[in-house]
């Protein structure tokens, strides 16, 4: 896929004109990365695949990103990366690839096999409400079930508990744990503390040893690279075993204020909700954009475990692994054509960096506000073929829920409409299309004239306030 014929000296003059009448340094540097990012793939409209053409695109923010991660580990002195499964393993792979282009060294790189699921037990200081609100947070109403299991406890051993403790259905949802007396007996039980602290002490010891076996502690300032959305993971790694200096990159952020330490950093690359940036905010309308397709297909890490080993001897602590059934079908399927289109934007992008000027003398954060723009153009102003595409992708959430994401609007505009008073009737259907995970995608599919310049300055009319 090439760009549209005539478009990089489009925008050669306009960076040329714009330039010259501004006088201005930032001006000349968007139109640097815009010319770049032409060079190379914009949204080739008459492409005969648009899942390759998705795929394209991606390859724009993943790169930029990658020369983010490489210019900041220069800059700050990170003498150690770590790319966190699953989203990872594309990043690592891309900064090898741009790295070599370049023509520089980067830090030494470690794939970190952990994921929320198997640092949360570990990270947790006692089994308490304020504890256990680091999860609740993100995910309100988990039954007894979905908590133990969101905590990494054995769900036989302490559903007895629960039971013991007056909770006769472990899958009813909790909607107050404030006020809910059967957990209050369970959080105070002294069985149950006993019992916890035995399997997070046990689970703490594997993480550690873990960590210990790929250099965690030799890193004088360790950096650790992930997609995003909260650093949770980072969180949950500092509190179980910190390092000396711990620095987290990350394609878009938004943090949990009271999760920052002395030691421990964090930042957003294209989005960092503490920017105050509301351009920067709207890409996060669509994080599951670039969370599926920078998830490598090798299953989610569960938990740890020690090997056995030759001669009696204790083995060594790797990652138990589990396989979902859907993500091996998407993988199969049309998520191959958008790994073939990101492989295909990154080939072009190596070859950019070769030649003088554009990608080779870029750096990431002049990069960013072209990559901004072309991305918040695909979030909030799509096609309706990008829409509607969207529609036949879905993402396995490996913690929280434990459910598969989907993108088609499932609600009946109908029955929202008759639901309730009919002055409130609008605000109804608003309320669910913002509930959506792609708000701007439900808008464009409806067919509605501008309803998606509505959209944008309905938000852009919230976040005013």
């Amino acid at each position: 896929m090439s760009a549209p014929a005539g478009s990089t000296t489009m925008a050669q003059r306009l960076a040329a004109r714009f330039a010259a009448r501004a006088g201005s340094e930032d001006v000349r540097d968007y139109w640097r990365g815009m010319d770049a990012i032409l060079s190379v793939a914009t949204g080739a409209r008459d492409s005969d695949d648009p899942h390759r053409e998705l795929g394209r695109l991606l390859s724009i923010p993943f790169a930029a990103f990658a020369i983010h991660v490489l210019d900041e580990s220069r800059r700050l002195g990170i003498d150690r990366l770590y790319f966190l499964a699953r989203e990872g393993a594309a990043f690592m792979r891309i900064c090898r690839r741009l790295a070599r282009a370049r023509g520089e060294a980067m830090p030494g790189a470690t794939y970190l096999g952990a994921s929320r699921a198997s640092t949360f037990l570990p990270s947790m200081r006692e089994l308490s409400l304020r504890e256990i609100a680091r999860v609740w947070y993100q995910y309100p109403r988990q039954s007894f079930s979905r908590l133990l299991r969101n905590l990494s406890l054995d769900a036989e051993t302490f559903g007895a508990h629960a039971r013991r403790c007056g909770v006769s259905d472990l899958g009813a949802p909790i909607n107050n744990p404030l006020a809910h007396a059967g957990l209050a007996r369970f959080l105070n039980d002294e069985r149950v503390r006993a019992d916890f602290t035995m399997a997070r002490d046990r689970a703490r010891e594997l993480l550690v040893e873990y960590l210990r076996d790929r250099g965690w502690f030799d890193a004088k300032f360790a950096g650790i690279v992930d997609v995003g959305w909260k650093g949770s993971m980072q969180t949950n790694l500092w509190r179980a075993a910190p390092p000396a200096r711990l620095h987290g990159l990350y394609l878009a952020l938004s943090p949990i204020v009271s999760d920052d330490a002395p030691r421990c950093s964090r930042a957003g690359f294209l989005a960092d909700t503490r920017a105050d940036d509301w351009a920067q905010d709207q890409i996060l309308l669509n994080g599951p954009v670039f969370e599926m397709f920078a998830t490598a297909r090798h299953g989610s890490v569960r938990a740890y475990e020690r090997r056995p080993a030759l001669g009696g001897r204790a083995g060594r602590v790797r990652p138990v692994v589990e396989h979902h059934p859907e993500e091996a079908e998407n993988f199969r399927g049309v998520f191959a054509r958008v790994h073939g289109g990101i492989e295909g934007g990154i080939r072009a992008i190596e070859l950019a960096i070769g030649r003088a000027g554009g990608w080779r003398d870029l750096s990431g954060v002049e990069l960013r506000p072209a990559v901004l723009d072309l991305m918040r153009r695909y979030i909030v102003y799509p096609t309706r073929r990008e829409a509607d595409q969207f529609t036949s992708y879905s993402h396995v959430e490996n913690f929280g829920v434990y459910e598969t994401a989907r993108y088609e609007f499932t609600e009946s505009i109908g029955r929202l409409i008759t639901s309730g008073p009919v002055a409130s009737a609008l605000q109804r259907v608003r309320d669910a299309v913002l509930r959506h995970l792609w708000p701007p995608g439900v808008v464009r599919r409806s067919g509605v004239p501008l309803a998606n310049a509505l959209l944008d300055a309905e938000l852009t009319r919230r976040a005013r306030r």
